[in-house]
């Protein structure tokens, strides 16, 4: 049996390279976002040491919203077709 192709390792980004550009880095960010970047980056490496940063579901949640939200879309439309104000 043959284990098949390797793939290569996952390349780790510097910080830097993440940021959008124009953004404010965090040491001159305003003070309410401080403590929300602290909370956010806690967050982020108690999932990376539990999932692996390759499945950490906090990468995914994105996909994850906008599912969610093509689901709120059709019930609210299929509520909309059928549902009648005046039916018992």
């Amino acid at each position: 049996m043959s284990a098949g192709p390797q793939q290569p390792p996952l390349t780790v980004l510097p910080a830097s390279r993440l940021a959008r550009p124009g953004a404010a880095p965090p040491e001159t960010a305003p003070g309410a976002a401080r403590p929300l970047r602290w909370i956010v980056a806690t967050l982020d490496s108690v999932l990376d040491r539990a999932y692996g940063s390759r499945w950490n579901p906090a990468h995914q949640s994105g996909s994850l919203a906008i599912a969610l939200m093509l689901v709120a879309i059709a019930t609210g439309i299929y509520l909309t077709v059928f549902y009648r104000i005046g039916a018992p």
